[in-house]
């Protein structure tokens, strides 16, 4: 401005703020604005005796080059600065409730830049709007000036993090956040309550980021500021105090237990990822990998970290410090230090339970319900003494079980179905335990056994609960689940199967009953899958299982009646279309092709008989190819025929229902491939010498278990039965092994990282030699003791593998899953037979 403004100026602003500030709170009901618009009016009148701004650029003030000129692409003048700051935050605010948040977003930054270009151009804290109409005696001093910029600076910060957090930029918004936070403790302008929650919600991010010190130091914080509470006077920023309202009091008290519970919950459950083994047990090598890091995470902790997030100065961070000392931030890597992070969880769920009681809060507080079960299920994972961590699952289902009487299922469908689900796999890993408790026991008594069971039952009845959640009005269950529920209604489908194959009884009927129900569960998940292929990405290793359980892979009658109803329809096409369109010839040419078409089938075969036509001219052609391809000077050639022949009897078994001729046709292909072997020199023909090796191992492979299949059926099967498939399995690991052994270098040494090409092959053969070890039929305890042992360590080289190259897991999906299960399994059953043997 050119000159100071009058007196009469200088009243009427004086007073048009008083009316917009002081008065506003004094209008009538009827018209709550009044004061607004009678400063309105006062400001209209000032703007009057100030006269119009000058339009030519000789009449506007001449300012110095750089910040302070008026030059726009330098910026507002210097005694304008905090008036144009405010404007632009301002205008930030506009546009952010307009949600045009990228114009918005502009503004902010545009604000941030300003106050960066000034502090480091001039640094002397500019003119408060509010001083343009004072006197100079009145003005204000450089402190408060300061103060009074600064917290502009801090609400442009403050602005900036909430767009940036509705724009999704989470890493910005969360900088922003602790900047405005720490800002506010600097210059001791906060209000206790909204700086603790926010500095708690800020702890939110660093735990989903896994920054377990920052996220500690946050709620430390929180815990600090929410106790001044209260204590500190009333000031302009804190005009009455917070703890005048007890209901919002406690709620802010009960949300900040319910970050610190998300705290111990989630820095437990990343110990756990981090420790797991491949059946989900502590890995003790993992264990103390973890243990010799913690020097080198303490020694970032000193050097790096602890500086980039301290808030407060002073005896203020030495009360944060005296909270933080007391909770550990690295992952817990025992019992003990789990136990410790545990207690502080239950400490917090105490604390919020105060606050989000059942009535009134109760999805709230269903939810600390769930983190403080949540809460034991992780400190099972690091408790070897499986009775206690069967009291822990107990203790979850002690407090999950009466949500389920006290929730109105039409109203809380989707929590209920949560709960329920959640009780069901508790009382399963029960099951589980009391198994493996049972296991180690030579006899274990009836009361063990009617415990499993009862516990079985109960897991049967919660899932099954659950399941009949999602039926329809008319207790149908929907023919398509919706995605929201797919997984889970897949998982509990899959688990109630294998309930159903695990209840223990003597009676031979109930056996059969309970496999029954088994099987149906199994073929559900597999008819559902076929009909709902996306489904099958959700549960893929389930799956697989599942088929395994049903027999998937043998003829489905129900398919070969659809296709049969479907040749109608296929014959009218080729009248109508097909034959017209790729005709050749005409007359006598065409009549010859016609002659031979119409002795060839094109439909696809539904039948044996069908098949074995089709078998026969593909067997005749092979006769004829081998007449000019002979292994004498067209090896390669040779050999692809020959596989080709192979392959012929290998699809026309899918056919054939009688298992003995099945058998016959997998020893003519064995009769056809394994003189290859013998032909040719491995130096050169590596590539195809494995081919045939893995086809000979299979063919071995199937004709075992079609001869397995063969004597489960008879009553009592001979020696010679059982002579015949030891023989069969003796030579399947023979060709298996063959194959593996051409994998190994000149040295003999089998391979650290597997070849691409031949990556999948060498990873089934592994699994294929494991399950045949299991299969070896002996009544020797030490033969079968070493058997297992075998199985178990070619079950462990595929777990083993696939940790150190996670891309292999990829190729064998089912196989690593069975492995990981056979990993886990096989240890109690070779303690079976070690305590046997101690016996006799």
């Amino acid at each position: 401005m050119a000159s100071a403004p009058s007196a009469e100026v200088r009243e009427k602003f004086q007073a048009s703020l008083t009316l917009s500030r002081v008065e506003l709170h004094k209008n009538p009901e009827k018209e709550p604005y009044k004061s607004k618009y009678s400063a309105r009016a006062l400001l209209e009148e000032v703007k009057a005796l100030l006269g119009p701004a000058p339009e030519d650029d000789d009449e506007r003030p001449q300012a110095d080059e750089g910040l302070g000129s008026g030059d726009r692409a330098l910026g507002p003048p210097a005694e304008a600065v905090s008036l144009f700051f405010i404007f632009q935050n301002n205008l930030g605010i506009l546009w952010s409730e307009r949600e045009e948040i990228e114009t918005a977003q502009a503004y902010l930054e545009s604000s941030e830049a300003l106050y960066n270009q000034y502090m480091k151009e001039i640094g002397s804290p500019p003119l408060d709007p509010t001083e343009h109409f004072l006197p100079e005696e009145e003005k204000l001093t450089e402190q408060e000036r300061s103060k009074r910029f600064e917290k502009v600076y801090t609400h442009t910060l403050y602005y900036l993090a909430q767009v940036y957090q509705h724009m999704e930029m989470f890493e910005k918004a969360a900088h922003y956040c602790h900047s405005t936070l720490k800002r506010q403790l600097e210059h001791n302008a906060y209000h206790p309550m909204e700086w603790a929650i926010n500095a708690a919600t800020l702890s939110q991010f660093y735990i989903n980021k896994l920054c377990f010190m920052e996220a500690r130091h946050c709620l430390s914080a929180a815990n600090v500021i929410f106790g001044q509470i209260g204590k500190i006077p009333a000031t302009e920023e804190t005009p009455e105090a917070e703890g005048d309202v007890p209901e919002l009091y406690h709620q802010r008290k009960g949300e900040i237990a319910r970050c610190w519970i998300k705290y111990c919950l989630t820095l437990m459950q990343n110990a756990e990822l981090s420790m797991q083994d491949n059946i989900g047990e502590l890995d003790f090598d993992k264990q103390s990998e973890l243990r010799a890091l913690r020097k080198k995470e303490l020694e970032e902790e000193e050097r790096i970290r602890k500086k980039a997030v301290q808030f407060g100065a002073g005896e203020l961070c030495d009360a944060i410090s005296a909270v933080e000392e007391k909770v550990q931030y690295l992952r817990p890597l025992d019992f003990e230090e789990a136990r410790e992070l545990f207690l502080l969880g239950q400490h917090y769920v105490s604390e919020a339970k105060e606050f989000f009681q059942i009535d009134g809060y109760v999805t709230d507080h269903i939810e600390v319900v769930q983190d403080h079960s949540s809460l034991f299920k992780v400190l099972t994972f690091f408790e070897t003494d499986m009775e206690r961590r069967c009291k822990m699952h107990k203790r979850r289902i002690a407090m999950l079980e009466p949500l389920t009487v006290d929730l109105n299922p039409q109203y809380y469908l989707l929590v209920n179905r949560q709960i329920q689900f959640e009780i069901a796999h508790a009382y399963y890993d029960m099951m589980d335990l009391k198994v493996a408790i049972a296991d180690k026991l030579r006899d274990p008594d009836s009361h063990i056994v009617k415990k499993i069971n009862n516990l079985n039952k109960s897991a049967l009845k919660y899932y099954q609960l659950f399941l009949d959640s999602l039926r329809d009005p008319n207790k149908v269950f929907p023919e398509h689940i919706g995605e929201d529920v797919l997984r889970p209604a897949m998982l509990a489908k899959f688990r109630v199967a294998r309930l159903y194959g695990k209840i223990i009884t003597a009676d031979p009927k109930k056996e059969l009953k309970n496999l029954a129900a088994s099987l149906e569960h199994y073929k559900f998940i597999v008819d559902y899958c076929e009909k709902h292929p996306e489904a099958a990405q959700e549960i893929e290793v389930e799956l697989e299982l599942s088929k395994e359980m049903d027999n998937i892979g043998e003829l489905d009658f129900d398919k070969q009646s659809e296709l049969r109803a479907l040749r109608k329809k296929e014959l009218e096409e080729e009248e109508r279309i097909r034959k017209k369109a790729v005709q050749f010839g005409a007359g006598e040419l065409c009549d010859a092709i016609s002659a031979v078409e119409e002795k060839v089938q094109y439909l696809r075969p539904l039948d044996f008989e069908e098949a074995r036509e089709l078998f026969l001219l593909g067997q005749h052609y092979v006769s004829e190819a081998k007449e000019f391809f002979q292994i004498d000077g067209y090896v390669t050639d040779h050999i692809e025929v020959v596989q080709d022949h192979s392959s012929l009897f290998k699809v026309l078994t899918f056919f054939e229902t009688d298992m003995e001729r099945r058998c016959k046709m997998h020893k003519r292909r064995i009769a056809m491939l394994e003189p290859l072997t013998v032909d040719l020199n491995p130096q050169y023909y590596l590539l195809v010498n494995r081919q045939i090796q893995f086809e000979i191992a299979h063919a071995y492979y199937d004709m075992m278990d079609l001869k397995v299949a063969i004597a489960d059926k008879l009553r009592d099967p001979d020696s010679h039965i059982v002579k015949k498939i030891n023989n069969l399995n003796k030579s399947a690991l023979k060709y298996y092994q063959l194959f593996l052994d051409s994998l190994r270098d000149p040295n003999k040494v089998f391979p650290e990282h597997i070849g691409e090409d031949v990556l999948r092959p060498a990873m089934l053969a592994k699994f294929r030699v494991a399950r045949l070890y299991g299969k070896i039929i002996t009544a020797d305890p030490k033969k079968e003791l070493k058997n297992l042992a075998a199985s178990l360590e070619h079950y462990k080289f595929i777990v083993d593998y696939c940790e150190k190259h996670p891309e292999a897991a990829q190729e064998i999906e089912v196989e690593l899953e069975l492995s990981k299960e056979m990993v886990s399994l096989l240890p109690t059953k070779m303690e079976r037979f070690r305590n046997k043997m101690a016996l006799t």
